[in-house]
């Protein structure tokens, strides 16, 4: 039986399961049933053995009437009883499994709850009158009836006297005194202190006290021995739960660690203990509490903050943050420091370092002078033998050796040598202390190892065009790019580049798609580039061979969407709170042409008035949201993580449970990234201030492109009419570059014209679970209007576009 309880209240219901009995009357906060005016605790409802419902007055209550008796301890509750405490009235209905508890002013329940009271008898229901008889007929029967009295009191004594003739002493101590002792048997007992008169035999002995564990035990009478027993109740625990503000804070009581909050129905032993709730960067909160034996009780921890932030600006921006050895982040940023003085080092490569000294306050945000970093660079000339390494730093190639490099003195760098046929060599440079120092490495030839795993198993494996005898398995490979291809009858072949690498095993998985009945064919397409077109010559090269560079962004709350006054604004940007509960990364620029190229090598955008769209360094373009899943799968295998995405029928789902894998950008964390970080003030743009734009501040559609598109931005110039170069225009206060402008982005979410949670904040939203259109954030290159201008902007589409684009994200490791 599991009994379940409902609280009438006026207009207002309130429903519990039988695990959380006691339920409690009185004024107190914690009480289930609330008698406003009163005691804190009242009386406390709750079963005997799990089976029978009574009512238990509070220690020194005795103003409680039950079925209109007063009651000095605990009473039965049945279907239709009533109990009065003071201008309160609770009325009980029970029925089966369902218990309701009915609470008025007055002795009847409302109209709209009214249930069937037990029958009471009315001056019709009086028994009628004895008939007449003669008065010799009553001496008849009254003598009758004397002698009938007589020999039952004549056999009372008899049993009387044979009852005394028989019976035997048994004591009982029980410690410490019961609210209720009782003794059941086949025969009566009679009670006088702590012994009990009665005849050989056994008993049921049944004790139980508030706060104690009820007793039922066999005891027994004996002709032979005394009959003495003693047993000691034992306390029961209180229930202790734990809630804080903020949430999973560590809780400690007399020492030991109960966990984390919140915490609930914690089995604590009676008396005064010392709680403490600890949290970093919050001050300790500490409390002396007493548990009652058998009571529920509630803590709330509300934590002081004993940290406060920090905001650093420098010029440049993208300067790391440093305390000691630690990396905090990178300008500009919102660091969070606890309070007390901080001496922090700026370091950018090519800088001389700048020390920042501040001190925080608990609860403030300091927001120090920019700190403005000076050029100092040396030479330094980077050899190796054999000659003609490929030296990286982070993801930037520095050249062949031997070349020459500039770097600041006494700065850090940690550089990563690669030849054909050598093991990888990474090494940690100093920059120079004066002009013409040089460094000089040795290579060590050695084979890399690829794992290859291959689905379905009838595949067969190419290496470089060469057929190989096994299909799964480990390979030794030469340290150059190789082209993989996994062949299987049936099904459409697929391909990877690898280089392997000499610290660690690469990983390739195939999962091979089943043949159409109607394969699609590309057909190539003639792309014209004029003569007198050039690519910046400082324009930056994306085509990275290891990892991803991306942002990295900490759990947040923001407001997402719009206010109902901002100009141009659309109906599906509705404004609510959103938690983002998990550090996420972000790439730092959209996909590129040569990054997708490693992916889908034939993939062709074609061009636009006699602009490419197939430049290595320009963002991809021309790509459905099928075929951005499908490349962030690819590129979570290239780099070792288990994919985001299966397939499921003509689309794609994430696994479950989630995974790190690279995947599209949630569209709460694109709107966060591109608007609500370490900016100044609120806006609706990606730039400060006002439309328009300010000079070269992205590719948006502006004056060069008058003649390709119906609407631009007048007197804007950004210089491309088409697509840009990706990192191209400056970052925004988060570090990402073309958050407004160049492509438009596919998002991760299914389209909904409704974002908004019906109430409270939404946390981790992830879009709604199916429909027809995904969901795009950004401007593009063809958007010259406010509206579509604005971060708020949502788009949505199903089909490939010229100006849609994307850029990778995934979850912090």
């Amino acid at each position: 039986m599991s009994r379940f309880f409902t609280i009438y209240d006026g207009d207002k219901e309130h429903h519990f399961q039988e695990s959380k009995l006691p339920l409690l009357i009185g004024s107190a906060e914690s009480c289930q049933i609330p008698l406003p005016g009163g005691r804190d605790i009242e009386a406390q409802i709750d079963l005997h053995e799990g089976k029978y419902l009574y009512l238990k007055p509070e220690t020194g209550n005795k103003k409680i009437f039950h079925n209109d008796q007063l009651i000095k301890d605990s009473a039965w509750i049945k279907s239709g009883d009533q109990t009065r405490i003071g201008d309160w009235v609770l009325l009980y209905r029970i029925s089966g499994d369902r218990v309701e508890i009915i609470k008025s002013r007055s002795a009847a329940p409302s109209a709209t709850n009214t249930f069937t009271q037990p029958e009471q008898k009315t001056a019709t229901n009086e028994p009628p009158p004895l008939p007449a008889v003669t008065v010799s007929q009553a001496g008849q029967q009254g003598h009758f009836r004397r002698n009938i009295a007589a020999a039952f009191f004549f056999l009372i004594l008899l049993l009387a006297a044979l009852f005394v003739l028989t019976a035997h002493t048994l004591e009982i101590r029980i410690e410490p005194q019961p609210d209720n002792l009782s003794l059941q048997g086949k025969f009566p007992l009679i009670h006088a202190g702590d012994r009990y008169l009665g005849v050989t035999g056994t008993y049921t002995l049944q004790a139980a006290k508030a706060g104690y564990k009820d007793l039922q035990t066999e005891v027994a009478i004996s002709s032979s021995q005394k009959s003495r027993y003693s047993f000691t109740l034992q306390q029961l625990p209180g229930l202790l739960n734990v809630d804080s503000r903020p949430e999973e804070v560590q809780v400690l009581l007399d020492g030991k660690n109960l966990g984390k909050t919140p915490l609930v129905d914690s089995k604590i032993s009676g008396g005064t203990h010392a709680l403490v709730c600890r949290k970093k960067h919050y001050k300790d909160f500490e409390r002396k509490i007493k548990i009652s034996p058998g009571s529920q009780q509630t803590m709330h921890c509300l934590m002081s903050p004993s940290w406060g932030r920090v905001f650093i600006v420098s010029v440049p921006a993208g300067a790391a943050v440093y305390e000691e050895d630690k990396q905090l982040g990178t300008t500009p940023q919102s660091i969070e420091l606890d309070a007390g003085d901080h001496t922090l080092l700026v370091k950018e490569q090519g800088f001389a370092p700048a020390t920042l000294k501040v001190q925080v306050e608990s609860g403030k945000t300091l927001t120090p002078a920019v700190v403005t970093l000076l050029h100092q660079n040396f030479s330094l000339k980077v050899d190796s033998s054999p000659r003609g390494a490929v030296v990286q730093e982070a993801e930037k190639q520095l050249g062949k050796t031997p070349f020459q490099v500039k770097w600041q003195p006494g700065s850090k760098h940690e550089l990563r040598f690669s030849r054909k046929g050598y093991k990888n060599l990474t090494q940690t440079i100093t920059g120079p202390e004066q002009p013409g120092q040089q460094v000089k490495v040795n290579l060590h030839p050695i084979l890399g190892s690829v794992k290859i795993e291959v689905n379905p198993a009838s595949a067969r494996i190419y290496i470089d065009g060469k057929k190989q005898k096994k299909t799964n398995g480990l390979f030794q490979l030469s340290m150059q790019s190789h082209k993989v291809e996994a062949r299987a009858k049936g099904y459409v072949s697929e391909q990877q580049r690898v280089t392997p690498d000499a610290n660690k095993t690469r990983k390739l998985f195939f999962s091979l798609d089943r043949k159409k009945s109607a394969p699609e064919t590309i057909r190539p397409q003639t792309q014209i580039v004029p003569a007198s077109e050039t690519i910046p010559a400082k324009a930056p090269s994306f085509r990275y061979k290891d990892k991803t560079p991306m942002v990295s962004f900490s759990p947040a709350r923001f407001t997402m969407g719009s206010s109902r006054r901002e100009p141009g604004r659309q109906a599906n940007e509705g404004q609510h709170e959103v938690l983002l509960s998990r550090p996420f990364l972000l790439g730092v620029h959209e996909v590129t042409n040569g990054e997708y190229h490693r992916f889908q090598p034939g993939h062709i955008a074609g061009n636009i008035g006699g602009q490419s769209l197939d430049t290595d360094n320009l963002p991809v373009v021309k790509v459905s949201w099928q075929d951005a899943v499908r490349y962030c799968n690819w590129l979570s295998r290239m780099e070792g993580l288990v994919p985001f995405y299966k397939k499921k029928g003509q689309s794609y789902v994430p696994v479950r449970p989630l995974t790190n894998g690279y995947r599209l950008p949630f569209e709460a964390e694109w709107e966060f990234a591109a608007g609500k970080v370490a900016r100044t003030r609120p806006g609706s743009y990606p730039w400060d201030g006002r439309f328009p734009p300010k000079p070269h501040h992205g590719n948006y559609a502006d004056e060069s492109a008058r003649t390709l598109l119906p609407v631009i931005i007048n007197g804007y110039y950004d210089g491309f009419p088409v697509l840009a170069p990706v990192a191209n225009f400056p970052r925004n206060m988060a570090g990402l570059f073309d958050m407004g402008g160049n492509v438009s982005e596919w998002c991760h979410d299914y389209y909904s014209p409704v974002i908004a949670p019906m109430s409270g904040k939404a946390v981790d939203p992830t879009g709604p679970k199916t429909g027809k259109y995904h969901v795009y954030r950004g401007s593009s290159w063809r958007d010259g209007a406010r509206t579509e201008l604005r971060i708020t902007f949502r788009g949505y589409a199903n089909t490939r576009k010229d100006s849609l684009g994307f850029r990778v994200a995934r979850f912090q490791q």
